[in-house]
């Protein structure tokens, strides 16, 4: 599942980075409990975080949300003035080896500490119901009600040609430089 939260509503989220990102991660938490799930904020960032090569997914840092101990959802946020944008992957099923095959740095020892929603609760769990219960915890965090985006033909066409020039390219995802004729 992927998700993404934006907003220039000050008024509902905090003006800094951290704080908005802890208030999305609480509404995150609630969804999961909803689920069943024993969720939580990991309370500090282990040493050497931000030095890793790791995944996202190999640990928690400050503020993300973990259940028993392994990171269950990866989020980035970016902040622009008052506006921001905030997205984040949930893994409903665990793919450690795949992972470890265009990851650098992931050991068997790192492979332990990866999860997903399905692990966690014992069984398997649909994209749509794990939807509904993010949903729910953001409904109940914000007290309001989500809006759907709906991109337009001319927002899709830009999209693809975004995801042809740039992700489906080996220089943008691998040698991360901008291929030649890029120019949007």
């Amino acid at each position: 599942v992927t998700y993404s939260v934006a907003s220039a509503r000050a008024d509902i989220f905090t003006s800094t980075l951290e704080g908005s990102y802890r208030l999305i991660s609480e509404a995150l938490v609630r969804g999961l409990r909803l689920l069943g799930l024993p969720a939580e904020l990991a309370a500090s960032t282990p040493p050497g975080y931000a030095r890793s090569h790791l995944p996202c997914f190999a640990y928690p840092a400050r503020n993300e949300v973990e259940v028993r101990g392994k990171k269950v959802i990866g989020s980035a946020q970016k902040r622009s003035g008052s506006c921001f944008l905030q997205h984040g992957s949930i893994p409903l099923i665990t793919e450690a080896e795949l992972l470890s095959a265009i990851s650098y740095g992931l050991d068997s020892s790192r492979k332990e500490g990866l999860t997903s929603l399905s692990d966690e609760l014992g069984r398997e769990i649909s994209y749509d119901q794990a939807v509904g219960y993010l949903i729910e915890g953001f409904k109940q965090q914000f007290q309001t009600d989500p809006v759907p985006c709906h991109f337009s033909p001319e927002e899709m066409e830009l999209i693809r040609k975004i995801e042809a020039a740039r992700y489906a390219s080996w220089q943008w995802t691998g040698e991360r430089r901008a291929p030649e004729g890029f120019d949007f």
